[in-house]
């Protein structure tokens, strides 16, 4: 089960350009994997096993850090294949073109920083509430947003 549709990644995201919210599908399982770094395994698990017990922290933190991990990596992924038919796309006029390559990396740019925020909020506020998630190891808490790279924090 995944705890963010791409339907909701799109109306978190609100993306400037266009993009299409199959292709973000693509990149939910794969994203998941920098939240379960966040979380701790135990608390991923219980999570994804009962997401009703954790509605407030789902809503609140995980939802927009997820939609914002998603966004970045499959944009990334997008501007490496160079795609234009489902790709970055700008609206501007009555046709669509697709972005020139300084208006990708700017959109990336704002991507990345808002992933940053929202996985920094979700582990600032799981770090200030450990005693009311049981299952949260604060020891184990592996995600360094800014390198997007697992070390200890």
């Amino acid at each position: 089960m995944s705890l963010i549709t791409s339907t909701e990644i799109r109306d978190i995201v609100n993306p400037d350009v266009s993009f299409d919210p199959a292709y973000f599908e693509l990149n939910i399982s794969y994203s998941e994997e920098v939240i379960k770094g966040i979380l701790t395994i135990d608390l991923y698990n219980d999570v994804v096993a009962n997401p009703l017990t954790y509605t407030d922290l789902i809503d609140d933190y995980i939802k927009n850090a997820l939609a914002y991990v998603v966004a970045f990596n499959s944009y990334e992924k997008d501007l490496e294949r160079s795609t234009a038919n489902q790709g970055i796309m700008e609206n501007n006029t009555q046709y669509s073109k697709s972005a020139d390559h300084d208006s990708a990396r700017r959109t990336l740019a704002k991507i990345k920083d808002l992933e940053y925020f929202y996985c920094k909020k979700l582990g600032d506020y799981l770090l200030d509430n450990y005693q009311d998630f049981p299952l949260f190891d604060i020891d184990a808490i592996t995600y360094e947003p800014n390198l997007r790279r697992f070390f200890p924090i």
